[in-house]
This record gives structure tokens, C-alpha cells and sequence, in this order.
């Protein structure tokens, strides 16, 4: 005689009703994680995207390598490291950069937003340079390879500095 194989008790009586219901929680879920995804974006754009190249004021020199914006908003200079204003050269390149920059418009070309929430940007003057080329230069900072290794610019002007034992 055969024997009839009973379900397991772990398994509903009807399961294959059970199945389809989660069938359909699963298609639910995968509809709106694909709606929310295309909302995301759809909407990311227009939530508080930042320009990449804008004009502003310069209100104030932080340090040798961070301003501050007329509208609050503070920038970490890309591509550059200065000295912090306790170190050797620090109250320098503060000076250098604040009459190089503060008070003047000029053209920001962002790259990124640091984890201090700063935007981290080119600084155009109106001549068309940048305030980092003219503070390596001056030897009042240094290139920073790590986070602009394609700033072919900055290494000239360092190198030049060196050479020529201009500041740092």
C-alpha cells in the first residue's frame, strides 16, 4: 500500500493560497521600491542641487584656505593645504589671501562638499587665475596631490616656489 505524506506542521493547511499572497507582498514592494527610486530621481535635481560654477562675494578670509561667502557659506579652496594659523606661515597666508580675495566677487567652479559640510571650489579671480595658483606661488601653500592630481598648475607653481625658496 502507499503511504500518503502529510505536510509538515510549519506549513499552512492552504498553501498555495499563502504562496500567492506573499507573491503579491513581494511584486508590492518591488513596484514601490521601483517608484520611490524614480521619484528619487526624478526630484534629486531640483532638491537643493548646487550649481558647479556661480559668482558670489567674498565676506571673509577663515584661514589660508577656507572663505567665507557674503551668504554664509563657507569654501575649502580645491587642490590647496595651508598652514593653520597657529603653525609658521599660517597669519600669512590668511593675510595673503584676504587681499587677494575678501570683499572681491568672484567665480567658484565646485568640485565637492567636505565632510565639515564646506563646498570645496576653485576660486576665479577676475583675471582668470586662481586664488590657489597665486598662494602656492607666493609659497603659502602647498599642492595638495592626494585630492587635485591633475592640477597641472599648482605643481608648476610649487615647483617654481621651491626653486625659487619663496615661502613655505
Amino acid at each position: 500500500t502507499k503511504r500518503r505524506l502529510r505536510p509538515p506542521l510549519c506549513v499552512p493547511r492552504d498553501w498555495r493560497y499563502t504562496g500567492r499572497v506573499l507573491g503579491l507582498r513581494r511584486l508590492g514592494a518591488v513596484v514601490l521600491a521601483a517608484i520611490v527610486l524614480l521619484l528619487h530621481l526624478l526630484l534629486a535635481p531640483s532638491l537643493g542641487a548646487q550649481e558647479t560654477e556661480f559668482s558670489a562675494t567674498v565676506a571673509r578670509v577663515v584661514d589660508g584656505d577656507t572663505v567665507e561667502l557674503r551668504s554664509g557659506e563657507r569654501v575649502r579652496l580645491h587642490g590647496v593645504d595651508a598652514p593653520e594659523s597657529a603653525q609658521e606661515y599660517g597669519t600669512a597666508a590668511t593675510r595673503f589671501l584676504s587681499e587677494l580675495v575678501e570683499g572681491e566677487t568672484v567665480t567658484l567652479a565646485v568640485t565637492d562638499r567636505d565632510r565639515y559640510g564646506r563646498l570645496v571650489a576653485w576660486l576665479i579671480l577676475e583675471d582668470g587665475s586662481t586664488a590657489q595658483q597665486r598662494l602656492v606661488s607666493a609659497g603659502f601653500a602647498w599642492w595638495y596631490r592626494e585630492y587635485a592630481p591633475e592640477a597641472a598648475a599648482l605643481r608648476e607653481a610649487e615647483t617654481t616656489a621651491r626653486r625659487n625658496r619663496r615661502g613655505l
